[in-house]
């Protein structure tokens, strides 16, 4: 009987890895890690919820903005967008930065995030800090 419960232990410890991310996962579909807990989960770094972080970000600007599927990266509770924002044919380029806080992206001020030293972590310092 104890030889089975500790069978378990590994078996569980591999499901639990097969699971996460693995190395040949795209960063664009990864789970960011969490900065805080929240009623709804940890952000997850998807086009969906990536898309909704964009869309809020300029709602006070009066404006929207929209990123394709595959111009965003996420690395330890971060993300970067590339979107166009403003109303066709008038749109501009933006980088845009998150943080993950709980279920939620939070925007942040890029020279403040970019600044020394940065806050961005450096997997995404370049797509976000750096000049285009």
């Amino acid at each position: 009987m104890h030889s089975s419960r500790w069978l378990s232990v590994p078996l569980l410890l591999s499901l639990s890895l097969a699971t996460g991310c693995g190395s040949g996962a795209s960063p664009t579909t990864s789970t960011a890690a969490p900065v805080g807990g929240g009623i709804g989960g940890p952000a997850k770094c998807t086009p969906g919820q990536i898309s909704k972080a964009v869309s809020g970000a300029v709602e006070s600007r009066n404006t929207n903005a929209v990123i394709d599927g595959r111009n965003f990266r996420c690395a330890d509770g971060w993300a970067v967008a590339r979107a166009l924002v403003g109303e066709p044919p008038n749109q501009v380029p933006e980088v845009m930065i998150f943080e993950a806080e709980g279920q939620f992206w939070i925007p942040k001020d890029r020279e403040a995030v970019c600044g020394n030293p940065p806050q961005v972590p450096q997997a995404l310092y370049g797509e976000a800090c750096e000049p285009d």
